[in-house]
């Protein structure tokens, strides 16, 4: 593979640099952030790794602006892990989290698991999903509900729709969803989850505070319903409400 190492400080580079190149793996040390775009957007870039500390604290920004370009491989960062910035990583898209101080050895392994998940989504079978008007395209990352316009999606954010869509009416928990999508047990996990899904409410849904896509179920987890039917049932619900008859 080939490694971007996004870091300032030069140590800390050179010795991931050693460590990945003893595993047989190519590794390229940015110090500058034009450099580091333009190595991570071209030559062939496998994975992406970005200290949270680099350009000043600037990291998640470096992250951010990356995904915003279209970069849509595998993207680690490390850093002390503080809550707020791992959930704050997570909203950028961020695949893994690599907590200092670490093992060389973690890392390398979380390098290969996380690009050994996107090889496995590309040779899926690359075809289109439907759920009443909504269609989820695998192969061109790309969502639309009806006539509507198509909406770009990481390969994550494919993943996650893809495996509540197929799941279509059944709830699925946090912890079901992360092992289906990033088949490890990160004890962030569930966190993980929610994050991704408040992600893809505020770019497929309407209004994402009212969804009729991603429904929450409080204590259990989420469900994907078809949109046509969801608004039926919330109608029929609301006209039984009213019936002086109903059960409850």
């Amino acid at each position: 593979m080939r490694v971007v190492v996004v870091d300032s400080d030069m140590l800390t580079g050179k010795l991931l640099k050693f460590a990945l190149g003893d595993a047989g793996e190519q590794a390229v040390i940015c110090n500058h952030p034009e450099e580091a775009i333009d190595q991570a957007l071209g030559n062939g870039t496998n994975v992406v790794l970005v200290n949270l500390d680099f350009d000043g604290g600037r990291g998640l920004a470096m992250c951010k602006y990356l995904r915003s370009r279209s970069y849509f491989g595998p993207l680690l960062v490390w850093g002390e892990r503080r809550r707020e910035e791992l959930l704050q990583a997570y909203e950028f898209g961020i695949d893994d989290f690599i907590i200092e101080p670490f093992d060389p050895r973690e890392a390398i392994a979380r390098i290969r698991a996380v690009a050994r998940r996107y090889e496995r989504f590309d040779t899926r079978r690359m075809g289109v999903l439907r759920v009443g008007p909504a269609e989820l395209s695998v192969g061109k990352l790309t969502f639309r509900v009806g006539d509507g316009p198509e909406i770009r999606l990481s390969p994550i954010e494919t993943r996650i729709l893809e495996v509540l869509m197929r799941n279509r009416d059944v709830i699925l928990s946090l912890e079901t969803l992360h092992r289906n999508v990033w088949d490890d047990d990160d004890d962030a996990g569930a966190n993980r989850v929610q994050v991704y899904v408040m992600r893809l409410r505020r770019k497929i849904e309407p209004d994402p505070n009212k969804p009729t896509l991603i429904h929450t179920i409080r204590g259990l987890g989420y469900v994907f319903r078809n949109p046509i039917k969801a608004v039926d049932a919330m109608h029929h619900l609301h006209i039984q409400s009213g019936d002086s008859h109903a059960p409850y």
